[in-house]
C-alpha cells in the first residue's frame, strides 16, 4: 500500500465503499489534515486499489462499481458489474443487486431520483419529437391543400 492510499482512514474507506465519495474525501481531510486535492487523490488511489472489493449483501457481495452504478440509476450496469466481479448468473446477480438496494434506504432514494430524472428526459424528448412530427404533418397538409 502506497503512502497516499494508507492515508485514507477506515471511516472514509467505508464511505467510499458505500459509494459516497464526497463523504470519503471530507473524512480524509478532517482526519488527516490533507488539502482537498490531496484527499481526493488519496481516496481515488485507494479506490483504484479496491475497485473489485465487494460490499457485503448477506450471502452474496456486490462490487463497488455496482453500488456506484446504482447511485446513478443504472440498474443494468450494476447487475453487469456484479456478474463480472462474482461470476454469478444473471438471475443471481440481479437478486444480489436488488437485496443490496433494499438494505440501503439512502441508496434507494438516490436510485429513484436518478431513474426519475432519466425518464423525464426521455419523456421530454419524446414530446418534442411528437410536436415536431405534428408540425411537419400540418405543413404537409397545408402544402397539399394549396395544390403545391
Amino acid at each position: 500500500m502506497s503512502e497516499t492510499t494508507s492515508r485514507v482512514p477506515p471511516a472514509a474507506q467505508q464511505a467510499a465503499r458505500r459509494g459516497n465519495l464526497i463523504e470519503a474525501i471530507r473524512l480524509t481531510r478532517e482526519q488527516t489534515g490533507l488539502g482537498l486535492m490531496e484527499a481526493k487523490q488519496a481516496v481515488d488511489a485507494w479506490l483504484a486499489g479496491t475497485t473489485r472489493a465487494p460490499l457485503e449483501t448477506g450471502d452474496v457481495a456486490i462490487p463497488l462499481q455496482a453500488a456506484l452504478a446504482l447511485r446513478h440509476g443504472r440498474l443494468i450496469d450494476a447487475i453487469r458489474h456484479t456478474r463480472e466481479a462474482t461470476g454469478l448468473g444473471l438471475k443471481d446477480a440481479k437478486e444480489a443487486v436488488e437485496r443490496h438496494l433494499a438494505k440501503e434506504p439512502s441508496l434507494q432514494a438516490e436510485f429513484r431520483a436518478a431513474t426519475t430524472a432519466t425518464w423525464r428526459r426521455i419523456a421530454g424528448r419524446a414530446l418534442l419529437l411528437l410536436g415536431l412530427t405534428a408540425l411537419a404533418a400540418m405543413a404537409y397538409v397545408a402544402l397539399i391543400g394549396n395544390g403545391v
